[in-house]
């Protein structure tokens, strides 16, 4: 009589165990594992859209943090930046040549403005670029899918993690 009323007493508390953990689960958000394949899957989604969908867990929040941090902001990047870095390299080099005399300080003014005027105009956006299609979002879809599917991540993202991209 004692085990069979322990027998129930034990059965009744992994019933109610088991129901506190379903209400656990059920509180967090929990998506059904996609079958679609990853080159499939609609990558063009904003960075709150990634942290809701594929930032369950530190390790993925921190994944989507770091890509939009190398991949920086289109308008600073592409525009801003290299007028800035131009209009500075025309500025120096047209004090270069308004200096009256002929000197090496006027002509390093004039050279340095011009390279410095040429790499605002090419070399700043070129580097974004290649900065934006290495940390492109199809790339970061590749990465938190095939993570959530079994694959490794690439120890090239795992290296590039800060604790900046943590918070």
């Amino acid at each position: 009589m004692k085990i069979f009323v322990a027998l129930i007493c034990f059965s009744l508390f992994s019933l109610v165990s088991a129901d506190a953990a379903l209400a656990q689960n059920n509180e967090q958000k929990n998506f059904a594992k996609d079958s679609t394949p990853i080159e499939n899957l609609d990558y063009h989604l904003s960075k709150a859209q990634f942290m809701y969908y594929y930032g369950l867990d530190d390790t993925a929040r921190a994944i989507i943090n770091m890509f939009y941090r190398k991949r920086g902001i289109g308008i600073l990047d592409f525009f801003v930046y290299p007028i800035a870095a131009s209009a500075v390299g025309d500025a120096a080099a047209g004090i270069g040549a308004a200096m009256v005399y002929s000197s090496a300080a006027a002509s390093a003014l004039i050279y340095g403005g011009a390279a410095l005027s040429l790499i605002g105009l090419y070399a700043i956006p070129i580097y974004y670029l290649i900065q934006r299609s290495n940390y492109s979002r199809q790339k970061l879809i590749y990465v938190l899918a095939g993570r959530e599917r079994g694959m490794g991540i690439p120890y090239n993202t795992l290296n590039n993690l800060i604790g900046l991209d943590f918070q």
